[in-house]
């Protein structure tokens, strides 16, 4: 004989060669002291009840057992071809039937408790796996309504069900997933008066506990809580869903202190904002806008140190980006970033707090061509510029300077190969001096054209 001890939500289950021999669960009871459990014992052979105590701090109290007020027994063997093998008829001192034991052919046991002329309950023990579930418990009122059912199927899922007796409706629905044959450990359902159902609280088996509520079978929210396993980065999500059953609000509370609410049209996303309350990141707001389709539109980002960076899309690819620094933290007031039909960056422009304007050129995500401009006259040069081949490989860099010099070096594979400067407006004493390099660009000669004045 081998024994197997399942648990959950800290109810216990012993089976003994695949038949049920002891259930245990806890009970509420506000205002009564001390721990209290219910524990159930059955006969390991025709898996029937022997009997049920209440457990108060690990101390049995009295055993109810189903045979308590039997007196007499009377076993029915069957001489013919019945179902089942043999019978054996319970009586109370009055001589009115009150327990029915039938012993299946298939090895279904089934025990039915009467109160009068009505079967109370009625159970049902698969001793040799001939059924879908290893037993079967019905209540029925007085008049043989169904009121629950009670099953702990061959997948060690226990299910009870509740139902209205009079229509049959289905009320109730909790389940405890003992043979960890789901994503979750238990899951508790309630239906309304048509029997749709209304709301669900699911423990998952990692951790999160989902409360649903429906309307008409439709869900209307869901909320998520990992707080018991706080496996994941978010601590809590709320949901809401429109009449046709498609989001149309999230939230999330993360770990980090953020908050998180995004907005849906027909379950496409539309609107999100998010806020870092716990300073967990280097932003404190940021929004985001999306289209028709769902796809990127807008985000607007406010950074920690003052800065304000705003993005537009089209059809969710990145078109310009706008960068203000309102506090001072940066060497730069404005940026602006233009991008291709691809989201490559094609342009850019950035204005210096010292007065100097920087502009870069792409072409297919691959710079080709710088400039700066000294607008304010910080430096001692006006213009500086630099252009590149197809690969993105310096070619040239130019720089203009105060004095009116020009220079203007050349390069080869990216490696200085000659330099030219220009005096337009004859501050030295050449016209023009070049100077070249050799292949690792060190420098080799420099010849310098004399001003045509000095030539007379």
């Amino acid at each position: 004989m081998t024994d197997t001890v399942l648990s959950i939500s800290n109810t216990t289950l012993t089976l003994r060669d695949g038949v049920l021999v002891e259930r245990s669960t806890p009970l509420v009871a506000p205002g009564l002291p001390g721990e209290l459990s219910q524990q159930i014992t059955y006969d390991p052979v025709s898996g029937f009840e022997l009997g049920q105590t209440i457990m108060m701090d690990g101390m049995p109290g009295p055993i109810q057992s189903p045979l308590a007020l039997v007196t007499s027994s009377e076993t029915v063997i069957d001489a013919g071809d019945a179902p089942w093998d043999r019978k054996v008829l319970h009586r109370d001192a009055q001589g009115n039937l009150i327990v029915e034991d039938t012993f299946g052919d298939d090895g279904v046991n089934m025990r039915a408790l009467f109160a009068g002329d009505s079967a109370l309950q009625i159970r049902q023990v698969d001793t040799e796996d001939a059924a879908r579930w290893i037993n079967e418990t019905r209540l029925f009122d007085i008049s043989g309504n169904l009121q629950a059912l009670f099953r702990l199927g061959d997948n060690l899922i226990e299910t009870l069900e509740i139902y209205e007796p009079v229509s049959g409706t289905l009320l109730q629905r909790g389940q405890l997933d003992f043979g960890d044959v789901r994503n979750w450990e238990t899951r508790s359902e309630i239906f309304d008066g048509t029997g749709a159902l209304a709301q669900r609280i699911t423990q998952n088996d990692n951790g999160v506990l989902v409360t649903e509520t429906f309307e008409n079978g439709v869900r209307l929210t869901r909320s998520r809580d990992d707080s018991r396993d706080d496996a994941r980065k978010w601590d809590t999500i709320e949901e809401q869903f429109d009449a046709d059953g498609n989001i149309a609000l999230r939230k999330i509370v993360f770990d980090d202190g953020r908050i998180t609410t995004t907005e849906f049209e027909a379950g496409i996303r539309q609107r999100q904002v998010e806020t870092d309350f716990a300073d967990a990141k280097a932003w404190s707001d940021r929004e985001t806008l999306y289209d028709a389709e769902g796809k990127l539109s807008y985000r607007g980002v406010s950074m920690d140190d003052g800065r304000q960076i705003t993005t537009e899309f089209e059809a969710g690819i990145r078109q310009r980006q706008v960068e203000t620094d309102f506090a001072d933290a940066k060497a730069w007031s404005d940026r602006e970033t233009l991008y291709d039909a691809n989201g490559k960056r094609a342009f850019s422009e950035e204005l210096r707090d010292n007065g100097v304007v920087k502009t870069a050129r792409w072409e297919d995500g691959i710079l080709q061509e710088r400039t700066a401009s000294d607008l304010q006259d910080a430096f001692d040069w006006a213009e500086r510029s630099e252009q590149r081949d197809e690969a993105g490989i310096l070619v040239s860099r130019t720089q203009i300077w105060d004095n009116g010099i020009q220079s203007t070096t050349f390069f080869e594979d990216g490696i200085r190969a000659e330099r030219v400067e220009v005096d337009s407006l004859d501050v030295r004493d050449w016209s023009e001096r070049i100077s070249t390099y050799d292949a690792e660009g060190n420098f080799v000669s420099r010849v310098d054209v004399p001003d045509v004045f000095d030539l007379v």
